[in-house]
């Protein structure tokens, strides 16, 4: 038995020692079977919640504690989720009514797609598979438990967890089951703004994102959702992704290639909800893709170079335009470099303050903040580096603009 296993079976060797039946379930004996070291286990028993709380007094119950599931994480920081063997009795909507069962294979019954439907005891090996599982991974193929468009009517995030199956083991769908997904994804947009923000950013943290962003496209689910613009190419959004991701791109910077090649305003963004700081940072690359091309062609005006440079997210901003260069042009470019030697100062803390200027030169208002940014702009420029420079150019600049005490 692969060592990847260790973890799972000293827990489920716990949980059987006190007489109950446990089993490895869902994606861990997926990752495994593909030849994979699984991270996150979900565990399936028969165990009561009480004994379960008594044996490993650690793991802290889901809520709602009904549904009687626990997560626990182990001092290697291994993830797992043990359940009660249950059954699906009802469906109301995303949430089913549940009836417990000491039976593994009403368990597995349940289950959302085939190759997702396999038991495993390994602590002797044992496998239960009742659908066909075993063969579908083989052949890489994503096929829905039962009638396909029951499932996907049952919960239509199942849509979303169908795609990021079928990227994850680089696989295909059976053909009922795509054409029921398809059929459904019309419905796509009654799933709430988070959920749909959540769903999209797991494909787009996938290392196979550039295959579950096509997948996506196919199935006419980003039509739906974003409406793009008509020039919009997916074929330049996944090369885009492919190289974000050889780069280890974290995921708001996916989500800002997603956008700028699907030419979406602010506006739009901002309804999926994202946390102020994601929105601010997707703001900022989105809105300064553009003015940082004229950086580099020095056609930007002051102001555009002071609000696109002198930004802590800048090194985000340059990483999104080497994405998009080499989705567009098939080259990749050392903007950074181009950048550093432009903007040597880069990083660099303000040499003076508005109330300095306005005590040695008693100027005020927009005055002060135009006498601001000009100075800042030489030190990013390295055109100054020290207090007495900054207050040389200062003179000058003040002369040239004629101010004079009490100017505004």
């Amino acid at each position: 038995m692969n060592q990847s296993l260790d973890p799972a079976i000293k827990i489920i060797e716990r949980i059987k020692s006190k007489g109950y039946k446990a089993y490895l379930v869902g994606g861990a004996v997926r990752e495994y079977l593909l030849g994979e070291s699984p991270k996150d286990f979900d565990i399936a028993t028969d165990m009561p919640p009480g004994e379960l709380k008594k044996l490993f007094p650690n793991a802290s119950p889901v809520f709602p504690e009904r549904y009687r599931i626990f997560e626990l994480e182990t001092e290697e920081g291994f993830r797992f989720e043990i359940a009660h063997f249950r059954k699906d009795f009802d469906y109301k909507g995303r949430h089913s009514e549940i009836v417990f069962t000491d039976n593994i294979e009403e368990d597995l019954a349940r289950r959302d797609f085939t190759v997702n439907a396999i038991a495993m005891d390994p602590t002797c090996g044992k496998i239960i598979d009742l659908f066909g599982g075993q063969e579908d991974l083989r052949r890489r193929l994503v096929r829905a438990l039962g009638n396909p468009e029951v499932r996907f009517e049952e919960d239509r995030v199942r849509i979303f967890r169908a795609i990021r199956l079928a990227a994850k083991i680089g696989g295909k769908f059976e053909i009922e089951t795509w054409k029921a997904l398809v059929k459904l994804s019309e419905r796509i947009t009654e799933l709430s703004n988070d959920t749909l923000r959540l769903e999209l950013g797991r494909i787009l943290e996938l290392p196979r994102a550039p295959r579950g962003v096509y997948l996506l496209y196919r199935a006419g689910i980003i039509n739906k959702i974003f409406n793009p613009q008509e020039q919009f190419k997916i074929k330049e959004l996944c090369l885009a992704l492919r190289f974000a991701v050889r780069k280890s791109y974290p995921l708001p910077l996916r989500w800002a290639l997603m956008f700028y090649f699907l030419g979406l305003s602010p506006e739009k963004i901002n309804e999926l909800g994202f946390p102020r700081a994601d929105f601010n940072l997707l703001h900022y690359i989105l809105t300064c893709i553009e003015p940082l091309k004229l950086i580099l062609s020095d056609r930007a005006s002051p102001e555009e170079q002071l609000r696109v440079i002198d930004n802590p997210a800048l090194s985000y901003l340059v990483l999104t335009l080497k994405a998009i260069t080499f989705a567009k042009e098939r080259r990749v470019v050392a903007y950074e470099g181009l950048i550093s030697a432009l903007y040597p100062g880069i990083g660099a803390e303000k040499l003076i303050s508005g109330d300095e200027i306005k005590r040695r030169f008693g100027i005020s208002g927009k005055a002060i903040g135009e006498a601001i940014d000009y100075i800042r702009l030489c030190q990013l420029k390295g055109e100054i580096n020290d207090y007495d420079g900054a207050m040389k150019k200062l003179e000058e600049f003040i002369r040239q603009k004629g101010y004079e005490k009490g100017s505004h």
